[in-house]
């Protein structure tokens, strides 16, 4: 079952693409469509966005939790950049990372990769 971060039309569409086509599908399509949707959001900080954004969305504390380490990983990895200025090489070089350096199961990647999903799609500032 895909988590409920994309309209639900667009989950079953999306259900059996590679993490790739679904980044390719996201950098194609305005962010702002994304949050416009789910209202503003208030922090400024992105992680504090990030958890806003969860517990808006009635997402479980572990879930939270791991959306949140996955995000710090990403940022750490690309020696503390803001994910605003990164693209899709970025994430894909973090993914890469993690299944051939860290050796990470599969669940493992799909949950990196759906946390740093969640955060392109549903927690860009609009502008």
């Amino acid at each position: 079952m895909l988590p409920n971060i994309l309209p639900a039309t667009l989950c079953v569409q999306l259900a059996a693409f590679t993490f790739t086509d679904i980044l390719y599908f996201l950098t194609q399509h305005s962010r702002e469509n994304f949050t416009s949707q789910n209202g503003p959001l208030t922090a400024a900080r992105l992680l504090d966005r990030l958890r806003e954004r969860i517990r808006y969305m009635h997402y479980s504390l572990r879930t939270e939790e791991a959306y949140v380490y996955w995000v710090r990983a990403y940022i750490r990895f690309h020696n503390p950049r803001h994910p605003d200025e990164m693209a899709t090489t970025e994430v894909e070089q973090f993914l890469a990372w993690l299944a051939d350096e860290r050796k990470a199961s599969a669940a493992t990647h799909r949950q990196a990769a759906w946390a740093l999903l969640f955060l392109r799609a549903r927690t860009a500032q609009s502008s």
